[in-house]
């Protein structure tokens, strides 16, 4: 099975299935006649299998005890011939309820029934002889598909389908939306998947689903291909509102208003979505902008959020009515950026935005925003209004990514695929004196390029995925490790700062072979903890004190550590969520472990037995109830002790 040439343009079409009974030496093209196209949609009413996408989607399997049995699939549906491909006939639909998947069949054409149901975007096929029977299996982004009827079926509509997924984390995952134990909501995930929508992890509490086992469960909120998350809180770290995306559309849900862990809900007998949809008006987007397919967000921890169109980055907070504040916080399209290519307008990369903390810069408090950038560019916007809906910001645009390498020609060696800007607390950690020059920005090629011939080059080790500039992004210096313990040298998605560290020596970057972290400012690297496979990590999330990560894999689901359990070698200072302020959260945090609930309401972290153990507040040991004394010293400096 072939797709058309143009590959490069990301629309190919199924060409068509050729057969060969002589070990390749001669080819014939087969029929196309197809019984029973699709009477209701275009889905898959002929042959082109893989539609615009057979650059992708496009798996083939014969069946080795009657080669004249064949399975072949492409994006939304699988067919099937048993005459050695002079006619074919459909066996799946990627969403049959739709009515989208009701075949037809004979002149003229009678409605025939609904097709059964295996999932989109193909990938492989295989057929095996178990005891005699052929059993055909299904590889796609919606997991493993297993049919035992499909060639003895008297109709391809007849034909079963089976998802024995049960145990098998395949997921997908882009992001990670995430509760946090300082806010007193760390049972709260979700993510967006890869053709499998946003999905919310059940915890078991009343949802039946979940009861009868202690694998995790993963229930879709939003359909279509889940991207983007994030959980924003008001000023005062409450009011939270959930962010979600489906490709080109936003979406948002406020927990005080509505049950976001559900899709819908019955208002006055109409079933309404619980999970709002905004775009930005037409009329509001620059010329030549638009909505990406990857909506990507970043949390201001001040109720805003920031999204990125296709050439401009944007501010978005809902009110308590469901309407939405945005601002455009660039004055694009991008602009043509001194040193990087050609004039054209750049777009925004799809790991999208990353906010750095709150810095001082000309007198006043200001955020910096980096975007990376097609062609190995990024741009650092400065904004002096981080909680106003008044925009005031600055753009400043950067270079690509380019290091002297002792590559074989001894040429500078460019690299592209700019993926994620991180900003430390201090410029002085990474030696600069000014944050909008201070910075790291990560790459996720696969190779390199010779500045001179633009020849692909293998990436010398010594340059690495991650650099550091303190120049604006005129100079750049490897930061993947002294030669000692380094990142490997692979494509890196995304490298973020731990906070809850005032020093800025503790990072994390997920890398194409796992997660990875260095405590002593990028001198050394090393994979965290034991478990998560060698898989490609799309999103890491890390709570306000540090003491919890999480971080979604493309292909292999969302994964945690509890950093919080290692033993601490720092005294407490009783600011548990590492705001730099003791207050009530503080005090509720320590008080949970002391077993008061504050006011008599229900704890804000959990108690000290698994899985919130954390050493932020105890000191373990024999004894892991023990509060640290330091912790306590502070607190009650704060607040007085009981009378």
């Amino acid at each position: 099975m072939a797709g058309s040439q143009n590959e490069s343009t990301g629309n190919s079409s199924t060409v068509g299935i050729v057969r060969s009974d002589d070990g390749g030496r001669t080819w014939t093209l087969t029929a196309t006649v197809l019984l029973n196209p699709t009477s209701r949609s275009p889905d898959c009413a002929n042959m082109n299998l893989g539609h615009g996408q057979s650059y992708y989607d496009l798996a083939i399997a014969v069946d080795p005890g009657n080669p004249d049995r064949v399975i072949a699939a492409g994006d939304l549906c699988s067919v099937r011939s048993r005459d050695g491909g002079a006619t074919w006939e459909n066996t799946s639909h990627w969403l049959p309820s739709s009515g989208r998947g009701t075949t037809s069949r004979g002149v003229p054409p009678m409605i025939s029934g609904p097709l059964p149901y295996a999932h989109a975007d193909w990938h492989t096929a295989l057929v095996s002889r178990v005891g005699g029977q052929a059993v055909v299996f299904g590889g796609g982004d919606g997991g493993l598909f297993v049919s035992r009827d499909l060639f003895d079926a008297d109709f391809g509509e007849h034909v079963h389908w089976d998802s024995p997924d049960y145990g098998i984390a395949t997921h997908l995952m882009y992001s990670v939306g995430s509760g946090d134990p300082t806010t007193g909501n760390p049972s709260l995930l979700y993510s967006g998947l890869q053709d499998n929508g946003t999905r919310w992890l059940l915890n078991g509490d009343n949802e039946a689903i979940a009861t009868s086992v202690e694998v995790k469960v993963w229930d879709q909120i939003i359909g279509g291909d889940g991207i983007g998350t994030a959980v924003a809180l008001d000023p005062t770290g409450k009011n939270p509102t959930l962010w979600a995306s489906v490709q080109q559309s936003r979406r948002f849900c406020r927990p005080r208003a509505r049950d976001c862990g559900k899709a819908t809900r019955v208002e006055k007998g109409t079933e309404r979505s619980n999970w709002l949809s905004i775009t930005i008006p037409s009329s509001v987007l620059p010329p030549g902008d638009g909505e990406p397919f990857f909506m990507r967000y970043a949390d201001l921890g001040d109720g805003w959020v920031l999204s990125a169109t296709n050439q401009n980055l944007w501010r978005f907070r809902p009110t308590d009515n469901d309407a939405v504040q945005f601002a455009r916080l660039t004055s694009g399209p991008n602009p043509t950026i001194t040193g990087c290519g050609t004039a054209a307008a750049r777009t925004i990369r799809g790991i999208g935005p990353t906010a750095s903390p709150q810095y001082t810069l000309d007198g006043v408090t200001a955020r910096l925003y980096g975007l990376p950038l097609n062609s190995g560019c990024f741009a650092i916007v400065t904004d002096k209004n981080p909680s106003g809906g008044t925009v005031a910001t600055t753009t400043t645009a950067g270079v690509p990514v380019s290091l002297r390498a002792n590559d074989a020609n001894g040429n500078t060696v460019l690299v592209s695929f700019t993926s994620s800007v991180a900003f430390p607390r201090s410029a002085a950690s990474l030696g600069g004196t000014d944050p909008r020059q201070s910075f790291l920005v990560s790459s996720n090629a696969p190779a390199a390029l010779d500045a001179n011939s633009f020849a692909v080059i293998p990436l010398p080790a010594e340059v690495g995925r991650v650099f550091k500039t303190t120049d604006g992004g005129n100079t750049w210096i490897p930061f993947h490790g002294n030669g000692t313990s380094d990142l490997p040298n692979v494509p890196v998605y995304v490298v973020r700062y731990d906070y809850s560290d005032t020093t800025d020596q503790t990072l994390y970057a997920g890398t194409e072979l796992g997660l990875y972290r260095t405590t002593d400012g990028g001198e050394t690297w090393a994979r965290v903890g034991i478990g998560l496979p060698l898989v490609r990590i799309t999103d890491v999330y890390i709570s306000k004190n540090g003491s919890v990560v999480r971080a979604s894999t493309f292909g292999r689901g969302m994964w945690e550590i509890q950093v919080g359990s290692e033993a601490t070698q720092i005294a407490g200072s009783g600011d548990y969520d590492r705001n730099g302020v003791i207050d009530w959260f503080d005090l509720s945090a320590l008080a949970t472990r002391m077993g008061v609930a504050p006011l008599g309401n229900p704890p804000l972290s959990n108690p000290p037995s698994a899985p919130w153990y954390d050493t932020n507040v105890d000191l373990g040991g024999a004894n892991p109830a023990l509060i640290q004394e330091d912790d306590l010293t502070a607190l009650l400096l704060k607040f007085g002790s009981t009378p």
